[in-house]
């Protein structure tokens, strides 16, 4: 049985990139639906929200650290462009991805 912490870990492990779902799914033997709803009931979160959440945090860590620039950012955590990821990332963290590399 594939376990909710192994789950998580491989998600973990691929944020920076396209997360299949399916797979996942097969490796826990459950259809999508059980498997979303099954994750939604542990996390108290969503799916898709968990995988956004995530990015966007450490898209935060990454800014914190100054290691790449918004563009590159948003790229790595799979936004089409700076400026969708500037507006999600506002209305997550409450501040501009340019207000934290000037340190505010």
């Amino acid at each position: 049985m594939y376990y909710f912490e192994d789950i998580i870990k491989e998600i973990e492990e691929n944020l920076t990139r396209e997360i299949d779902i399916s797979k996942l799914t097969k490796k826990a033997t459950m259809s999508v639906y059980e498997f979303r709803r099954i994750f939604s009931f542990i996390a108290k979160i969503s799916f898709g929200e968990y995988i956004r959440k995530r990015r966007l945090s450490l898209a935060a860590l990454e800014l914190c650290e100054n290691k790449s620039n918004i563009t590159e950012i948003s790229i790595k955590y799979g936004y089409s462009s700076p400026s969708s990821f500037a507006r999600a990332f506002k209305e997550f963290h409450g501040i501009s991805p340019l207000e934290v590399i000037n340190g505010n």
